[in-house]
């Protein structure tokens, strides 16, 4: 049993977040409350700074190029979510997005990143990807908000959406069902990490992806590395027998793209292109 004694609009995200850290403290000894207690508290900051972040409209998409291999010409983009603190300062979502997952808050954020990235697509005419979480997919509120939009979006052949956390997937009919009403708007499909955790081939096959993406771990040092360069041949051989496109992650330097390009991967994201940004910073940037 948890307990929170917040504010009516924080009731459900701190009931949860006390369950999450009481089921730690259950299998712990006494003389780890203290720390419990104030990794609660710190915790509980967080709820409230993401709580004002999106009362506050606070919560802005940033975008990474993607581009063709053999040209360097950006294809598409990848839309990614980042926190405007009070002060202006940009906070990465590596420090937010796991206690927005525990405070019930997460979907809201996802929302967000739907709204303005379908907003950019439609005024700058880009294709654009979008991460999607188990969690996401299984929301029946974000699925009735995501195909309400998509139904009367007229570019939606712009968009990727990209599966994250793909391994977690215990029901696949459920989720092919999500899929198949998703490219039913004429929206494709992602793996995001593949080569990592639990990924493998039957798993891709069974998600009826149009594109995988290889995970960045084997990418940063394929140039040095000849295991992880073989891991991704045969990655990217199975994928043209499958007529799957693959994009390489984590290009951060030369000597990387050129070795992807041995490979024959069709695009490549990562620093060496650029790094996420604003899309008016991209614009000006890339002379668009």
């Amino acid at each position: 049993m948890a307990l929170s004694f917040e504010e009516p609009t924080l009731l459900l995200s701190t009931v949860n977040l006390a369950k999450t850290y009481a089921k730690g403290l259950a299998s712990s000894t006494y003389s780890l409350a203290t720390s419990f207690e104030e990794q609660y508290k710190k915790n509980l900051e967080w709820v409230y700074k993401i709580r004002n972040a999106l009362l506050e409209d606070r919560f802005i998409v940033y975008f990474q190029p993607i581009v063709d291999t053999k040209t360097q010409e950006i294809a598409k983009y990848e839309a990614l979510i980042r926190m405007k603190e009070s002060d202006g300062s940009i906070l990465s979502p590596y420090l937010f997005l796991e206690q927005a997952k525990r405070s019930n808050q997460y979907i809201e954020i996802t929302k967000k990143v739907i709204e303005q990235t379908l907003m950019h697509i439609s005024e700058r005419k880009i294709r654009c990807s979008i991460n999607l979480t188990i969690e996401d997919i299984e929301s029946e509120n974000l699925q009735s908000f995501l195909f309400e939009h998509l139904q009367n979006f007229d570019e939606c052949n712009k968009i990727t959406f990209e599966l994250v956390e793909s391994e977690g997937i215990n029901n696949f009919e459920d989720v092919n069902e999500f899929i198949q009403k998703i490219k039913s708007f004429g929206c494709s499909i992602a793996i995001d990490d593949f080569g990592t955790g639990y990924s493998n081939f039957e798993y891709l096959l069974k998600l009826q992806a149009d594109t995988i993406k290889i995970d960045g771990s084997l990418i940063k040092n394929i140039d040095k590395d000849q295991d992880k360069y073989d891991i991704v041949q045969t990655i990217v051989s199975f994928a043209k027998i499958k007529k799957l496109k693959v994009i390489a992650e984590f290009v951060s330097s030369k000597e990387i793209y050129e070795k992807i390009k041995m490979l024959d991967i069709d695009k490549c994201q990562g620093y060496y292109f650029g790094e996420p940004k604003p899309f008016d910073a991209i614009i000006t940037c890339h002379g668009m």
